[in-house]
Order: structure tokens, then sequence, then C-alpha cells
């Protein structure tokens, strides 16, 4: 899809979107990236549509903590290298 079209936009470039996916429990999306180059960086997100709820989680989908959405739009601390896990109900 061209930009503006997009389901999401990740960035900056250090960050690498590695899944995509239904939850197994529910509904929500699961979102998943890591930082690529050992910067500690803020993750910025961008969906197409309102974000009711996100939170971080473990690789099996179980919530650690709940983060703030702003609107379409999500930002967050990323340790050098570190793996991510989002659960978003959209």
């Amino acid at each position: 899809l061209p930009e503006e079209f997009s389901f999401l936009k990740l960035s900056p470039d250090n960050l690498i979107l590695s899944a995509l996916k239904k939850a197994e429990d529910s509904d929500e999306v699961i979102l998943r990236f890591f930082e690529t180059i050992g910067e500690a960086t803020v993750a910025e997100l961008e969906l197409f549509r309102v974000i009711k709820r996100a939170a971080v989680v473990d690789l099996l989908e179980r919530e650690l903590y709940e983060l703030k959405a702003d609107g379409n739009k999500l930002r967050l601390e990323v340790k050098p290298f570190e793996i991510v896990t989002l659960k978003l109900k959209l």
C-alpha cells in the first residue's frame, strides 16, 4: 500500500517490524518489533485508526503494563536491541 493508505507506520528506521497478527485470545492486534543498531530510541507508531487500548505484553501475550495512546499514535522508549511486543485494541 502507498504510505497514505498504510496499516501502520513505525519509526525511526532502526526499528524493524517482525510480527503483525491477531492475538491468540482476542480480536486485538499483536505487533512485534526490535531495535537493530544498539541505541536507545523512542518508537513512534501511527496506525490507520484510533488505538482504543495499548499494552506491552510478553512473548506469550501476557500483559506487562498498559501504554497511553494519543488517538492513532503511540510513543514508547526502546532499549538497545530490545524486542517489544504490543497488544492493541483498535
